[in-house]
């Protein structure tokens, strides 16, 4: 596995560091994760904390060990603070899987800035386009039917209520 420290473009100060192999491509995280536009720090403790232990299974095979995975909680935070089409279409990918949408609002809430507040309502806007949607059924292999429109438009919803709730 190739090991490198590589420069993160959402994380000003914190460090990444980054192992790759031809298959897989993992992010390693210290300190914290920031996005230029919202100018706040999601702290890697909060990302780490009820971690998931998971085999990952890839085209070329599954790890033997166990790797650490943040729970689906912090994924929904990071990928709604960054916004960008392919986080918002790995969001759709696992809106099946519970999640605690209350942690999701505490801790924007906990962290609640302008910036925040703007980026997080560039996300929900981002939700309603019908290119991201067909471009994310494209993405993900999905046919474009009335279940994965209906799908989309669930999906729809429970972003508009994590950032409703968080701007209460």
């Amino acid at each position: 596995m190739e090991n490198s420290s590589v420069p993160n473009s959402q994380n000003y100060e914190g460090k990444v560091f980054r192992h790759r192999t031809e298959e897989l491509t993992l992010d390693i995280l210290v300190g914290y994760v920031r996005d230029r536009e919202a100018r706040v720090d999601i702290p890697e403790r909060w990302i780490s904390e009820a971690h998931r232990g998971l085999r990952l299974v890839t085209m070329a095979g599954r790890t033997i060990n166990k790797i650490p995975i943040a729970r689906p909680e912090a994924l929904w935070a990071l990928k709604l603070q960054s916004g960008r089409d392919q986080d918002i279409t790995d969001l759709f990918s696992m809106s099946n899987v519970k999640i605690y949408a209350d942690k999701v609002v505490a801790i924007f809430r906990d962290l609640r800035s302008d910036t925040l507040t703007d980026k997080l309502m560039k996300t929900l806007a981002k939700t309603g386009s019908k290119k991201l949607y067909e471009d994310s059924m494209s993405r993900l292999e999905i046919k474009r039917t009335d279940r994965s429109n209906k799908e989309w438009v669930s999906f729809r919803n429970q972003v508009h209520s994590i950032v409703s709730e968080t701007m209460k």
